[in-house]
């Protein structure tokens, strides 16, 4: 892998460009056009700041991406559209999961089904890692019986919010069963 100063050429920037257009990852796309990730990511920190040629390597990265983005927004739009057959009559209505799916992958930001959960922090003021995590699990169950956050999105939360009170759990036994022993070495010594 290369990632010298000298090392952003035309050649390298078009090879970015290239594999971008194709639907991979920024990551993947430096990696196919021989440089590592952290010249990737040096090459664009640098061209956001205004160095060139710097600046031509994030301005052909973006245009990749934005010109992938339109392609696969137009597929999905073809997509949808109904199909007729040789009579006029409806006999299809195309499938667009697949390219969604991309969307979703390429652009989370954008196109992802995102889940907003809104904490009042005085609920949770002064109360101890245990107490809080109660209080957040009932908080988001009310939010699920409310609608503001779907089930499958709550039930995630719910299960990560169990995990950390199990690990809590398994520390603070621990920390007692230390104690403990400690006590008894002390009594006996």
């Amino acid at each position: 892998m290369s990632g010298r100063n000298g090392d952003c050429t035309p050649e390298l920037i078009q090879k970015i460009y290239h594999h971008i257009r194709t639907g991979v990852s920024r990551e993947s796309a430096a990696i196919l056009s021989g440089i590592g990730k952290s010249t990737l990511y040096k090459y664009m920190s640098r061209g956001e700041a205004g160095e060139a040629p710097y600046v031509e390597f994030v301005e052909a990265v973006d245009k990749a991406e934005s010109e992938l983005e339109q392609e696969l927004i137009e597929c999905w739009k073809q997509s949808c559209q109904l199909q007729f057959d040789e009579n006029g009559k409806v006999k299809g209505y195309g499938d667009w999961r697949a390219t969604d799916a991309l969307l979703k992958r390429k652009r989370p930001k954008n196109y992802s089904d995102q889940t907003y959960l809104n904490i009042d922090q005085e609920l949770i003021k002064g109360a101890t890692e245990l107490e809080k995590l109660e209080k957040l699990a009932n908080e988001i169950i009310n939010q699920i019986a409310g609608g503001k956050i779907s089930a499958d999105s709550g039930a995630i939360i719910l299960k990560t919010l169990d995990d950390r009170r199990k690990l809590i759990e398994t520390v603070d036994h621990e920390q007692r069963i230390k104690a403990t022993e400690e006590a008894l070495k002390q009594r006996g010594a």
